[in-house]
Order: structure tokens, then sequence, then C-alpha cells
């Protein structure tokens, strides 16, 4: 079996969800010990074309290049201290000046919640900004409830119900309940709006080649999506 990877290091998002939560980060190291053991030989930095997939002649393809992630349609979402996930994968390994004092994380789902208290934890003062009235939606109610109570319990501004109007040099615009709101923010994090890339997927079949697919490419699903849609192919295969 060959893994080609687009990336300098195995994981893809599971790197940067990992930096945020060292369970991930574990779960990471487990499954590459894995693959190790069964003798899947891994390709870094390898940006894979359509003729590299026919001239490989491989017996079954497996296309999972995750998701893209992009910036809201909001004025100020290409200020310079706006940030996307991927866009700080240096920082999430190693704090440094990249993020300031006062950190607004828009999105209030898992990753948000996991980057808001990595960021509490390198000294930072933080506010999450969350459309609906639940945070972490994608969880059971435990782990909803831990996440949530963790947060409240070390000073995270949790904003339920906002949507951002807009976004400053130093503040970010939300509107909560008919109420306009302005949060300090030094630093914005983009912890949503990730979008498939079926890319190379849509390409290859294109091309008559057949390509089973995994994970966030054809529908965002996250680590448990990638899983079941792993354990339906291998089954498919065996």
């Amino acid at each position: 079996m060959t893994l080609w990877e687009a990336g300098t290091r195995l994981g893809g998002m599971l790197v940067h969800a990992g930096a945020a939560d060292p369970l991930l980060e574990r779960y990471l190291g487990w499954l590459i010990r894995q693959a190790e053991q069964n003798g899947v030989s891994f390709t870094l930095a390898k940006s894979v074309t359509v003729d590299d997939v026919r001239a490989a002649a491989f017996d079954e393809v497996v296309v999972a290049t995750g998701a893209t992630w992009g910036r809201p349609p909001l004025p100020g979402a290409e200020l310079a201290h706006v940030f996307t996930v991927p866009e700080l994968g240096a920082w999430l390994r190693d704090d440094g000046d990249q993020v300031g004092a006062r950190v607004a994380v828009i999105g209030g789902g898992k990753a948000g919640l996991s980057l808001a208290d990595l960021c509490h934890k390198r000294g930072r003062t933080v506010s999450v900004i969350e459309p609906t009235h639940v945070f972490a939606p994608e969880l059971g109610i435990p782990g909803r409830f831990r996440l949530v109570a963790d947060a409240e319990a070390n000073g995270i501004d949790l904003v339920a119900r906002a949507t951002v109007t807009g976004i400053g040099e130093a503040t970010v615009q939300v509107r909560v309940d008919e109420s306009d709101r302005s949060i300090a923010a030094d630093t914005v994090i983009i912890a949503s709006g990730a979008s498939p890339a079926p890319g190379l997927a849509d390409a290859l079949r294109a091309a008559g080649i057949h390509a089973h697919v995994a994970g966030d490419c054809h529908q965002l699903a996250r680590i448990e999506g990638a899983n079941l849609d792993a354990a339906a192919i291998a089954l498919s295969l065996s």
C-alpha cells in the first residue's frame, strides 16, 4: 500500500487538531504506527495528479484529500490579523507572537473550543463566537458539557447566538439577540467554514479512473465520518 501526502507531515488536519488537543495528538501517533507496522509506504510533499495515478497503475485508489478552509464574506476578513486554522500551523506547534493577547475565535464547535483552550493556556484572553445557542454540537452531551464547563471555568467568554457583522483592526463586531456588541481582539481565528475538496476525485472520475472517497473531501463528517468511510471501503475490498 502506498500513501501520497501533499503536506510535509502525515495527518492532515489532525496535525493541527492534535496541537490543540493532546488526545488527538496521541490518536494521530497511533494511526501512523499502525500504518507503519502494516507496511504502508509514505511519500510526503507529493502533489498528486491524474497522470501520477494512471502511471502507478494501482488496483484500487482511495482519495482522502480533506477539506479547504476559507474566510467568511465579511468586512475585514482579509485583514492581516485574521487567520484560518491551517494558517496557524506553526503557532499551534510552538507559541509565538503570531497570535496577540486578545483572541476572538469565530466558530464554537469542538475545534473552536479546543483552540480557545490552547490560547487560554498560553496566556491569551479569549472570546468564542458561535451563531447558534449550542457549543460543540458535534459532540455528545458529556463531551460537550466538559468542554463548555472548562471554558467557563477558565474565564473564556462564550458568546452564543452571535452573528459576526465585521472585523476591525482591534475589534470584532457582532449582533446578539438584536443588540450590537464589540469584542476586543487583536487576533481573529476562523474555526469554521471548511468545505470539501473533491478536486482530485472529480478529476480521476473525469479521466475514467475509479476512486473511492473518504473523509471530508466529499462531505464534512470530521474524524468519525472519515473512520466510517475508511471502514466501509476496507470491507468492500476484503
